[in-house]
């Protein structure tokens, strides 16, 4: 949940400027393999869930064919997904535990599933809703 999950995060970086100026900063409860995640998730709601591979065009667009008539969308989200591999998530030198450490409360995976009840349908969020 982007309201809550960044919130201590924010707080942190802004209390100690200097401390993060210029770094990159994982905002997590877990550290999961995408296939984690699904089976996590399949456990939780008893939705049946397979990984499916969307990190290049070709993925995206033929499991969300809908995204094609957003060729801003494809692109952003395309360059998100580079960037997570490149900078994110899953780079070695990560600091995984940072998240935890300034937020021991931060939900897991397991935990934002069952508090939010959350079983796969598409939400709306933002500005405009």
């Amino acid at each position: 949940d982007p309201l809550t999950a960044t919130g201590p995060a924010v707080a942190e970086i802004l209390a100690h400027p200097a401390q993060y100026q210029g770094q990159t900063l994982p905002v997590i409860g877990d550290i999961l393999s995408p296939r984690d995640i699904v089976a996590t998730f399949s456990r939780v709601t008893g939705i049946r869930a397979e990984y499916r591979s969307a990190y290049d065009r070709d993925g995206l667009l033929h499991h969300f064919p809908a995204f094609a008539a957003n060729e801003l969308l494809v692109r952003e989200l395309l360059g998100m997904t580079s960037y997570a591999v490149e900078y994110g998530y899953y780079r070695p030198e990560r600091d995984l535990a940072w998240s935890r450490r300034i937020d021991p409360t931060a939900f897991t995976w397991e935990q934002f599933l069952r508090h939010s009840g959350w079983r796969g349908e598409a939400v709306p969020f933002g500005v405009a809703h």
